[in-house]
């Protein structure tokens, strides 16, 4: 009988590490992923080496939204003028770091997921907010995009 690369552990789930490329020290890192049977497990690791085939930056991208937005601002809006970052970082702790999406895993985020945003601030009639916000929104995920914390940038605008 062929030995399995699953390792079955005491408290009854399955195991395996699944090497996720290198540190900066050039050393392999690697993930641990668990499941409840080995199928499941098997599943699992086929949807992470598809992630990793496709370039995605684990750590990162899940991390919520509002804490990107943030790191967004300080990395990208670093050297703007004064008014252009208070603008910016407005829209970001006003309007999308308290939003009911907010928490949501930057890559799990889909377009449905902006657009109730979008048009929860378009029922309150902030029609210039509306704009900032959609540029604010489209910029940080075609840097989320290029830092290959997300896969692909669900567009707020047509």
């Amino acid at each position: 009988m062929p030995k399995s690369r699953y390792t079955h552990r005491s408290d009854g789930r399955y195991q395996v590490k699944v090497n996720i490329g290198k540190n900066i020290e050039g050393k392999s890192e690697y993930k641990t992923l668990y499941a409840a049977t080995e199928r499941e497990l098997k599943e699992k690791e086929a949807a992470l080496k598809a992630q990793l085939a496709q370039g995605v930056m684990l750590d990162s991208a899940s991390q919520p939204l509002a804490h990107w937005a943030r790191e967004w601002l300080k990395t990208y809006k670093n050297n703007v003028s004064y008014n252009t970052h208070f603008t910016y970082e407005t829209i970001v702790e006003k309007h999308i770091a308290s939003s009911d999406i907010a928490g949501i895993p930057l890559k799990d985020i889909k377009l449905g997921h902006l657009q109730q945003l979008i048009n929860q601030k378009a029922a309150a009639g902030l029609t210039r907010t509306l704009e900032l916000l959609k540029c604010t929104l489209d910029q940080m995920f075609e840097a989320a995009i290029k830092q290959r914390y997300a896969l692909e940038e669900p567009h707020t605008r047509p």
